[in-house]
């Protein structure tokens, strides 16, 4: 896995386009901050109210170290949590689910790591347009994925610890078993979500599996996946 300090700015400008404004410096942060966290703040800024959808990052301003950790993500209800450790320049990241976890337990990413893959599945929960499909076949999502990259990110027990993320030059592709199965006895199946800042490369999924995909945003023909792979 190649993950830099440049693959978070790489990422934004790649799915998001250039920055909409010049970041201000930030205001006030309290100083058990930690670095990494402070960076993708500071990046943040550039694109306001853009690059978090499904969760959030707790305002700097409202954040505080209790009992030794720092909750600064949260799922978007409060189902979910995540904390990391004050003073240090990337410290390691805790997962805890409210009501169900009695303790935080490590997520096995380090804070800048934690924070691309944050932002990486936050595009592709806002995408702009998007394709859902439910009980796919084994086989069926093969023909989605085969020309696509597994995520270098660890997989997350939210929101199921069995989705996996994948990534392609144009698009941001989440697998995950079905909910609910037709029968005991029916074939393992998956859900997946596929999303794209531009219409045209949701096409070329469409045409490898002839199913009933649930478009949300207008869907166009035509592209080719020609960008440069991800910057990882």
């Amino acid at each position: 896995m190649n993950i830099t300090d440049q693959s978070l700015p790489l990422f934004l400008e790649r799915w998001y386009g250039p920055p909409t404004q010049i970041a201000e410096p930030l205001s006030v942060v309290p100083s058990f901050v930690p670095a990494a966290l402070r960076r993708w703040h500071q990046y943040a800024n550039s694109w306001p109210d853009k690059i978090t959808h499904a969760n959030y990052a707790i305002p700097l301003s409202q954040l505080e170290v209790r009992d030794g950790k720092i909750e600064f993500w949260s799922e978007n209800q409060g189902c979910w949590i995540w904390s990391t450790l004050p003073g240090e320049d990337n410290p390691p990241v805790f997962d805890m689910e409210p009501g169900v976890d009695s303790a935080w337990r490590e997520t096995g990413e380090d804070l800048s790591t934690f924070l691309l893959h944050a932002t990486v599945y936050e595009a592709l929960t806002g995408a702009p347009y998007s394709l859902r499909a439910e009980r796919l076949l084994g086989g069926q999502v093969e023909s989605v994925i085969d020309y696509l990259s597994p995520s270098p990110f660890l997989q997350w027990r939210w929101p199921s610890p069995e989705e996996m993320l994948y990534i392609g030059t144009e698009v941001l592709v989440a697998v995950s078993p079905s909910m609910v199965d037709l029968s005991r006895d029916a074939q393992v199946s998956f859900d997946i979500l596929v999303g794209s800042y531009a219409p045209d490369y949701l096409s070329p999924i469409r045409e490898r599996v002839d199913f009933a995909w649930t478009a949300f945003g207008e869907t166009e023909s035509g592209a080719s996946c020609s960008a440069p792979p991800p910057p990882w």
